[in-house]
């Protein structure tokens, strides 16, 4: 029996080279940073790391109390692990002066999301530049294990007389050590946090949800302290949160959870990370509600689409693929695995909204009878539906 269907368009991504210009953002907190784009974060070659991106803090002052860190994206053509050390040099500006020198790090600790992704860190030594008004160049330079080196990266930090709005500090988080499937969609998160301007000038606190591994967070959620949503008691210094992260959860294994607070003068705390292991019970997809004709004609029928639906335990995000397969008159199969889409194409007519189609039709040539369609869906740990299994029969 044969069945014509449209293929889906490829496309091809071109690479395009891109400058990247300076721009400057501030983000001040209990760890001062700037992002700032490397001026030119190319190669030299198809070997030398680059310094894709550098933050540095914008200011700070002569009498903070605020620790100064450094951060930078650093990438290599033969990959992060190739890179053996990421260096910076402390310079007083319009001076060959040198203040300071050293490493940074990659390591997952104090804030550092993910160890060996590329982003690392250091702490300026805030003794250096307490009480030293004036502007300074921070050099940072990446070399891997070949000795190859990146082109360097530089910024300005400005020392400022005075003191600045203290930053609110993150002094304890409340993550349990495991969470259950029927707990996903109540998860209590709670932190503890001390500002030196009261607790009243944190006018936030808010975590972000990281999947096993991932660099981007699935969601963030903002915690009260209004006595409410599981919080205890209304002012005090603990916020707490029942997060819902059931429809963001992809399946079982250890997710982060990164806090940050924010005061009323705009300056954000030091960052706390937590960790939990979420076991989720996985269960496969489940078909219904199948619409297709009973008898076509091989010699005036047009093209019919097949439509049904997928549902599945663990959320849409868990479904892998959904097709069937055709079994002729003789009770052989015509060996063709026909792949049904949800994309809003191939006679689909809304994308993800859990019914799956394709849009075939059949020729003179098909032979009549009973032909057998077996539906089937898998999800994303190889777990597979009940087939259905509906008749249609190829009349002249």
């Amino acid at each position: 029996m044969q069945f014509y269907f449209r293929e889906d368009n490829l496309f091809f991504m071109r690479k395009n080279t891109v400058k990247i210009l300076l721009s400057l953002s501030l983000l001040t907190g209990t760890c001062l940073i700037l992002s700032c784009d490397v001026r030119s974060p190319v190669a030299d070659n198809d070997f030398n790391p680059v310094i894709e991106k550098l933050f540095v803090p914008e200011k700070s002052y002569t009498e903070s109390q605020n620790t100064l860190m450094v951060r930078a994206q650093v990438n290599d053509p033969q990959g992060i692990n190739n890179i053996k050390d990421v260096n910076y040099n402390l310079f007083r500006i319009n001076s060959n002066e040198e203040i300071d020198r050293g490493t940074l790090k990659d390591d997952g600790k104090n804030g550092d999301v993910i160890a060996g992704d590329g982003t690392y860190y250091c702490f300026l030594d805030a003794g250096l530049l307490r009480g030293n008004e004036g502007k300074y160049i921070i050099s940072v330079e990446a070399i891997d294990d070949e000795n190859n080196k990146s082109a360097s990266a530089a910024d300005t930090l400005n020392i400022l007389s005075g003191q600045e709005n203290i930053s609110p500090v993150i002094l304890k988080i409340y993550v349990p050590a495991a969470v259950t499937d029927s707990q996903a969609d109540s998860l209590l998160l709670r932190a503890k946090i001390s500002d030196k301007q009261g607790i009243a000038d944190v006018c936030s606190l808010f975590c972000k949800l990281y999947f096993p591994l991932g660099n981007e967070p699935l969601a963030a959620f903002l915690l009260n302290n209004d006595g409410l949503s599981g919080d205890s008691l209304a002012s005090d210094s603990i916020f707490s949160v029942k997060a819902d992260i059931k429809k963001y959860a992809a399946g079982p294994g250890i997710y982060k959870v990164r806090f940050q607070a924010k005061d009323r003068g705009g300056l954000l705390s030091w960052p706390a990370t937590g960790s939990f292991y979420l076991q989720i019970e996985n269960n496969p997809p489940v078909l219904s509600n199948l619409s297709a004709p009973d008898t076509v004609s091989r010699s005036n029928s047009g093209p019919f689409t097949l439509k049904i639906q997928v549902e599945d335990p663990q959320g849409y995000g868990d479904i892998s693929k959904v097709w069937f397969t055709v079994n002729k008159p003789d009770g052989s199969s015509t060996g063709t695995i026909f792949k049904m889409s949800d994309n809003g194409e191939d006679g689909d007519q809304q994308a993800q909204d859990g019914i799956f189609s394709l849009t075939i039709s059949i020729s003179a040539q098909n032979e009549t009878g009973d032909y057998e369609f077996i539906f089937r869906a898998e999800d994303k740990s190889g777990l597979q539906s009940e087939p259905v299994i509906h008749k249609i029969i190829v009349v002249e």
